[in-house]
């Protein structure tokens, strides 16, 4: 009658019995699991039309397969249930990797054309001053021709200028 490997001998120190908890009966009931797969799969149904930023959809999927291995007593059906939800959720973020993605590459394509057009526009303005540039020597080379040989104040100023240029003016290079 008396268990002698019992290391509480004494009833009254015994473990007390537990009593039941609302909490955790509310946690095992199957009403429950099935208002969290309605949830799991609202949310796996808006997603799919508005696909979130990458990990989000993960972050989830890991949530709804905590919930379902904490779940003990999920029927068969339950836990088919929540592979379901898991397994839309992992395509769910699949799409949100490749839209993210195509988002980046998308963005790259507009900076480039951005890009092509801002430097077209250096290429014609730097165009325009070689061309003023060229008719001004012209105008020189005439004119010094038609002088002989002595070079005009325009011209010297002009031979400065372009020669401090290709100099690099005052600057240094290090």
């Amino acid at each position: 009658m008396d268990d002698p490997f019992d290391p509480w001998p004494d009833p009254e120190l015994r473990e007390p019995t537990k009593k039941p908890n609302v909490l955790d009966a509310l946690w095992r009931s199957k009403r429950l699991g099935w208002l969290l797969i309605v949830i799991a799969f609202s949310c796996v149904g808006f997603w799919h039309f508005n696909v979130p930023s990458p990990g989000k959809a993960v972050a989830v999927l890991a949530f709804a397969a905590a919930v379902m291995s904490l779940r003990p007593e999920a029927t068969g059906l339950e836990r088919s249930m929540w592979m379901l939800v898991i397994g839309g959720f992992l395509l769910i973020e699949l799409r949100a990797i490749d839209k993210d993605r195509q988002d980046a590459a998308n963005t790259a394509a507009q900076v480039h054309v951005d890009e092509d057009v801002r430097f077209a526009g250096v290429l014609a303005q730097n165009q325009q001053e070689f061309t003023a540039t060229m008719k001004r020597m012209e105008a020189l080379e005439v004119s010094s021709q038609a002088r002989t040989s002595t070079p005009s104040p325009e011209g010297i100023a002009l031979a400065t200028c372009i020669a401090s240029r290709l100099k690099g003016r005052d600057t240094f290079q290090w």
